[in-house]
């Protein structure tokens, strides 16, 4: 009988030991997805950063402003044709003292890009618009959004004469209207706008007095 209890507990040990075996191997083939998802929550968990484009960034300014125009070309207007410019004028174009740049940094990439310029139509110089807002797609509809918006009211409270600042989007586009919202714009005009794209929509437009 002792013979017998000790060939079954060998069998289930072994049994054990053939199930550990294959686990790792099948942790070894295809990663351990415990593993890949306290890296998943611990990556969520990094908060972004945002700072000044300098013209120094000119490279990562003049990447993600054509990605941007590249794959959105129904959202966003370019202000000539910029995949024509040449690095001198990428360069240059940080230097405008009317402009300021913001890039978005996730786990030290640059992921996302906004800017603040004055508005051309106003000749007082006391108008700012909100321009270039883009953040690469895999980092959306996490309310980075937040982050642009309070970099550059903050920049035109401390650095600029502006006393009114305007962003607008294209009919359709509610996370923009959302984002908007949410940092106290107030809509006051829709109009119908002749898009990049060849198409004709409209453009709402929300300002904010400061």
């Amino acid at each position: 009988m002792r013979v017998g209890r000790k060939w079954c507990v060998l069998q289930d040990l072994g049994f054990i030991f053939m199930l550990e075996y294959i686990s790792y191997v099948m942790k070894y083939l295809t990663g351990n997805p415990c593993s890949d998802r306290n890296k998943l929550r611990s990556t969520e968990m990094i908060a972004p950063k945002i700072q000044k484009l300098l013209p120094g960034d000119w490279q990562t300014f003049k990447y993600l402003r054509l990605k941007s125009l590249s794959l959105h070309p129904n959202v966003f207007s370019p202000l000539i044709d910029e995949f024509s410019r040449t690095d001198e004028e990428w360069f240059k174009f940080l230097q405008n003292p009317k402009f300021q740049g913001f890039q978005l940094i996730f786990n030290e990439k640059p992921i996302g890009l906004t800017g603040i310029i004055e508005d051309r139509n106003c000749p007082k110089g006391t108008t700012g618009l909100f321009v270039m807002s883009y953040i690469e797609v895999e980092f959306r509809s996490r309310g980075f959004s937040k982050y642009f918006y309070d970099a550059r009211i903050e920049w035109a409270k401390e650095f600029s004469s502006y006393k009114k600042l305007i962003v607008g989007h294209r009919e359709g586009n509610e996370s923009s209207r959302r984002a908007n919202q949410k940092a106290g714009f107030k809509l006051f005009e829709v109009v119908d706008w002749n898009w990049p794209d060849g198409t004709m929509d409209k453009l709402y437009r929300y300002e904010l007095i400061i």
